[in-house]
């Protein structure tokens, strides 16, 4: 198998704000491929590359966007829920990741 779409892209992700929606678009890519080499029962060091490529994206655009969110939106409630969200996307990625290594 080699593309697999378990995050489509679509008008869902779209916020209007050209820098973060180019970034969802690369985080929905590497989603999807991390999805192919699980799907694939890829080996370790590929599993290992794209879960550190995920992690390393997500907390660069995380950093983009609540910059900006912090900005224009400083007072905004929704700002340290997007904050939490944020944070436990990164944290479940990292027990994947540990739990893949685990299992091996």
């Amino acid at each position: 198998m080699d593309h697999f779409e378990i995050f489509p892209w679509n008008d869902n992700f779209e916020t209007g704000i050209s820098i973060v929606d180019e970034q969802h678009i690369e985080l929905v890519r590497i989603l999807n491929e991390l999805a192919v080499h699980v799907a694939n029962h890829s080996s370790p060091i590929k599993l290992d590359k794209v879960f550190n490529e995920l992690t390393s994206y997500a907390d660069y655009h995380f950093k983009t966007e609540e910059g900006l969110w912090d900005v224009h939106f400083k007072d905004d409630e929704w700002l340290t829920k997007h904050e939490l969200t944020h944070h436990a996307f990164l944290e479940k990625i990292s027990f994947l990741k540990n739990e893949e290594k685990i299992n091996l």
